[in-house]
């Protein structure tokens, strides 16, 4: 009994851990942030606007002459979520999606970038969301840089659109 029960709450653990948010990514203020911002990586998000989608790059930079090594708490390394005017997630990239629970490492050389891409049909439970200004978040989930705590707002971005 004791075995059975010490399975199913490991299996719990693990189903709990590969779960999902609809909440929005807040920035949380720099007191409470920790990490130092790194001045040779730039972030940058691009919404491109066609007539029945939203076509999404997020690019992250290393500006310096070395590499540097990002540490991700999972193997998702990008997010994207579209918040209506009333904060509510119409759109999230990750929804659904299940990743692997174990820590990344990714190199970026000096003067590489790095980019992740997607597109969005701008449909929400089956029907074309209405038109009104939106917000779009990138995000890079990075933990730490060359071995130190990443300042997580460094890696977050956000661009408003307006869809018709």
């Amino acid at each position: 009994m004791k075995k059975i029960l010490c399975i199913w709450l490991i299996m719990m653990i693990a189903l709990v851990g590969c779960g999902t948010s609809d909440e929005v990514t807040e920035t949380i203020s720099e007191g409470e942030q920790g990490g130092e911002e790194v001045s040779t990586l730039a972030t940058s998000l691009r919404v491109d606007k066609e007539e029945d989608q939203l076509a999404f790059t997020l690019s992250l930079t290393n500006k310096g002459d070395e590499t540097v090594t990002l540490e991700f708490p999972t193997g998702q390394l990008f997010d994207f979520i579209v918040v209506n005017e009333k904060s509510e997630v119409v759109y999230k990239y990750s929804e659904g999606m299940m990743f692997t629970q174990a820590i990344v490492q990714k190199q970026l050389g000096a003067n590489e970038t790095m980019t992740f891409t997607d597109e969005w049909d701008l449909m929400m439970n089956g029907e074309r969301v209405p038109p009104g200004r939106y917000r779009v978040l990138g995000e890079l989930p990075i933990m730490t840089v060359n071995g130190s705590e990443a300042f997580r707002e460094q890696f977050l971005v956000e661009e408003d659109v307006i869809i018709e």
